[in-house]
């Protein structure tokens, strides 16, 4: 009987040690083992026992099938990379860096994106803002000569005006906003889930039997935070109840007004984390002790959770992360992108069943007789 009957025959594709080398360091690049910048052949030689001819052979297989991109003098590195694409080019690159004065937490959030720049071989400049600025960011907000000395701008948490974005494109600046967006020019953005926060967030109260929620939104994270109501209004309508408009504190006189009348909820959830924090800080005084209030916090604000509130938290770091990503790979003309970056509910002691306990709830699909 022969020996090699039954046992499967090599592919010819694979033959050579160089071929059988190159199907691993494929495997290793697309999984994620080898990223950025290759080690160097000696390195790869030793670590997949071959010598240096080898895995030269194989990375110039790869290089042909569109996979690495080789420099002479910088290396390899692993084709549309965004960070390998910065360091192969060797141009360091200086982006701006344009945030919100009151935001919680400001100086850790631009120095995690300064770092990820760094790495990256280019340089991210912090630009002051005018102290009539924290409100939103007017045409003159940046200077010419500043727009003349940045390859890409970062605007987060800020609420740039139509007349300094038109201003931007006209320059083919490429431009994210981050953690908002505009409301009428396309650009991308990477912004918190608050369609995903409001409906986690209502659901989580009413299934503490609430049945009266109200929705306050912080004028200041205006427009991207206006999302929420639509998770808000599918939570309601989902268990059959009847949804609110929401409230913008901001745009009301006298809000606390809607806490106290005659139709008063028994429960909020909160998107800002000042807003939440104000409220929760207010019960027994201004607005009912038994209130129970859930908070959608700015990436990063830490307020809500010092204060052991109810919230939908998305982590900071993710924000920044996408948001360096996308400038670094960002050009001129290059189509809009939206990040929606998710979150997570952590219950805590700010919501708990009402005071008086409400007709049963039905069961989304079931009906109660």
């Amino acid at each position: 009987m022969n020996p090699q009957l039954g046992s499967p025959t090599p592919e010819p594709s694979l033959s050579y040690k160089y071929q059988r080398l190159r199907e691993q360091l494929r495997q290793a690049i697309l999984s994620g083992e080898l990223s950025c910048r290759l080690p160097g052949e000696r390195v790869l030689a030793k670590r997949y026992q071959a010598n240096a001819k080898t895995v030269n052979k194989a990375l110039s297989d790869l290089t042909i099938d569109g996979l690495l991109v080789r420099h002479v003098g910088r290396g390899t590195f692993v084709a549309g990379d965004a960070k390998s694409a910065s360091i192969a080019a060797g141009k360091p690159r200086t982006y701006g860096w344009l945030m919100a004065g009151n935001y919680a937490g400001r100086d850790g959030v631009y120095q995690r994106a300064a770092e990820t720049i760094r790495a990256c071989g280019h340089h991210l400049e912090r630009l002051e803002l005018p102290a009539d600025a924290e409100a939103g960011l007017w045409d003159d907000v940046l200077k010419p000569r500043q727009l003349r000395q940045i390859a890409g701008l970062v605007l987060f948490a800020a609420r740039p005006c139509e007349t300094l974005m038109a201003s931007l494109h006209r320059r083919h600046l490429p431009t994210i906003i981050a953690n908002n967006r505009h409301e009428t020019i396309r650009t991308p953005v990477v912004v918190a889930d608050y369609v995903h926060g409001a409906f986690d967030l209502t659901q989580h109260l009413i299934q503490l039997g609430h049945l009266e929620i109200l929705l306050l939104i912080s004028e200041a994270l205006l427009p991207a935070a206006e999302d929420a109501e639509k998770g808000y209004r599918a939570a309601m309508q989902r268990y059959g109840l009847s949804p609110r408009s929401a409230t913008c504190v901001g745009q009301v006189g006298n809000w606390t007004t809607l806490l106290n009348g005659p139709n008063r909820p028994t429960a909020l959830v909160c998107v800002g984390a000042e807003l939440a924090v104000r409220l929760h800080q207010q019960a027994g005084v201004d607005i009912p002790q038994s209130l129970s209030i859930a908070a959608i916090p700015e990436p990063g604000a830490p307020q809500a959770a010092e204060h052991h509130l109810t919230t939908y938290e998305v982590p900071v770091d993710r924000i920044v992360d996408w948001t360096t990503k996308l400038l670094l790979a960002a050009s001129p003309g290059q189509p809009p992108q939206m990040v929606i970056v998710p979150g997570r509910l952590h219950a805590r002691q700010s919501t708990g069943k009402p005071a008086t306990q409400p007709t049963p709830l039905a069961t989304p699909g079931e009906t109660v007789i």
